[in-house]
């Protein structure tokens, strides 16, 4: 079988996914970007990779772009990122087995975003031409199935999928242990200090818990708008003991720091398409609280098991399970362990490339099941 994904750029999300397919199908797999990764990503700490052996850049030169086509139209199974609709084009002709991923669609308004042109387009589109041909959805978000559900489009042709990020292989008990030895809990979250993120979720349940008498701290990764703000909060309510903001560091130094935490906090809206910090946390074996609205959420956390869910934006639900957390180790040792379990034997890159692979084989008549959990499983409403 081969195996190609298309898309503008090749990306670090995409490189962990792709080389486990790569290890499964050697040469029968490739990866076809359309443009150079933009300054803008470069600027914002985008590696650029050159020395893939699976990797086409269909823009540099002509033979790359031949090669492309040739491989549009050949592969047995395509999976499409972001691909201009041409291309769509060109392979739906084909007849052959197709795949598109997508965030949700609705991460605004609903009917501020079923007014944009561009998903009006995109709804013509598969009413012309995808509706009666092998072309099906993978969701990189929990809340797609829903969104095309009122669209009525892709009814029985949705599959889980998501980021995957890569995972490391730790003795993850010996990283519970080492955790005992820390004389207060650390608490971790990540990400751009944006309004859709809600960085001020983290102030408003530690002005709750320091009045209770927790003996904690809380680290903030990340930079953005309301940076300086938060930083305001915190010397206003005089947090400064127990909150800081470590600004940007290296993803290899988040990790060694999700390692060492006890609790990770995950607070975005429905804005937060996927998520990958989730995966990220869970696979270091951090006891996750995530908002619901988060589209990995649903897929990566099973409430009460590996993590918590709270509603989105309600702090009295995030400071009630993060008192649990607290006070109870049993319960937050076992959600550790059990989310690093969570993430490095089914939300992997290895098993999604395993798992896809075998829902390909099945869509082509080549297999006799499914997966029944995880990457490339049917998706369902929620």
């Amino acid at each position: 079988m081969t195996i190609s994904i298309i898309s503008i750029y090749f990306i670090h999300h995409l490189e962990p996914i792709c080389e486990e397919l790569y290890k499964l199908l050697k040469d029968d797999f490739h990866f076809i970007a359309t443009a150079p990764v933009s300054n803008a990503l470069k600027n914002n700490g985008y590696p650029t990779y050159n020395n893939k052996p699976y990797l086409i850049s269909a823009y540099k030169n002509e033979d790359e772009k031949v090669r492309a086509h040739r491989l549009i139209e050949e592969s047995d199974v395509v999976i499409l990122g972001n691909a201009p609709t041409s291309i769509k084009k060109q392979r739906v002709a084909t007849g052959k087995l197709t795949f598109e991923y997508s965030e949700r669609w609705f991460k605004r308004k609903y009917f501020t975003n079923i007014l944009s042109p561009r998903l009006i387009k995109f709804w013509l589109f598969y009413i012309l031409h995808l509706r009666h041909k092998p072309y099906y959805m993978l969701c990189a978000s929990a809340y797609l199935y829903n969104d095309l559900s009122i669209l009525h489009i892709f009814r029985n042709r949705c599959f889980k999928w998501g980021y995957f990020t890569a995972v490391p292989q730790y003795d993850i008990k010996q990283i519970i242990t080492d955790r005992r030895n820390q004389n207060k809990i650390r608490i971790i979250w990540c990400a751009r200090f944006l309004s859709w993120k809600h960085p001020e979720l983290l102030i408003r349940m530690a002005t709750i818990l320091k009045d209770l008498g927790y003996n904690f701290e809380i680290n903030m990764y990340g930079n953005g708008a309301l940076q300086k703000s938060i930083q305001r909060q915190i010397n206003k309510l005089n947090l400064g003991d127990i909150v800081y903001l470590k600004g940007n560091i290296a993803n290899n130094e988040i990790i060694q720091q999700m390692c060492k935490s006890h609790i990770f906090i995950f607070t975005s809206d429905q804005h937060e398409g996927w998520g990958a910090v989730l995966n990220e946390a869970m696979s270091c074996g951090c006891a996750v609280i995530s908002s619901n609205a988060i589209g990995a959420t649903p897929y990566l956390v099973q409430h009460a098991k590996n993590g918590y869910i709270f509603r989105s934006g309600d702090v009295k639900q995030l400071v009630h399970y993060c008192k649990i957390l607290i006070d109870d180790q049993t319960i937050r040792e076992t959600m550790s362990y059990n989310a690093y379990k969570t993430i490095s034997e089914i939300w992997s890159p290895k098993n999604a490339a395993i798992q896809f692979i075998q829902t390909a084989k099945y869509l082509k008549g080549e297999s006799f099941s499914l997966p029944t959990t995880g990457p490339a499983s049917i998706a369902n409403k929620l």
